[in-house]
């Protein structure tokens, strides 16, 4: 004879499960989709960890230094240096306390001088 409570709870299990794992699953942004060898060039590498960044869900920049996958790509120091002096720009805009801070040139109000009558 089966056992009807293990038929039911394996039931419940198989309509529970599901809904849980959706629930507590990781976000669709936050996964890994991407691995080095997936780009044909750095640059392609890095303008998927730019758009990712700081988040970098697929790890593309393994030592934190905002380059991506330059052991992939075999990047000289020089190289690398030329993609973080590129991406300055982006960094500094991102970021209010880079943004200048100076007063505008107050422009003078000419006074009106009076015409004879």
């Amino acid at each position: 004879m089966r056992n009807p409570i293990g038929a039911v709870s394996r039931a419940l299990l198989a309509l529970i499960l599901p809904v849980v794992v959706a629930v507590t699953g990781v976000p669709v942004t936050a996964q890994d989709r991407f691995n080095c060898p997936d780009f044909a060039s750095q640059e392609e590498a890095q303008e998927e960890y730019d758009r990712t960044a700081p988040d970098d869900p697929s790890g593309l920049d393994r030592d934190d230094d905002t380059v991506a996958c330059e052991n992939q790509f075999n990047l000289t120091p020089e190289e690398e240096a030329a993609v973080i002096a590129a991406r300055e720009p982006l960094d500094g805009a991102s970021d209010p306390a880079a943004e200048p801070t100076s007063t505008p040139a107050s422009t003078p109000i000419p006074t009106p001088t009076p015409t004879p009558t």
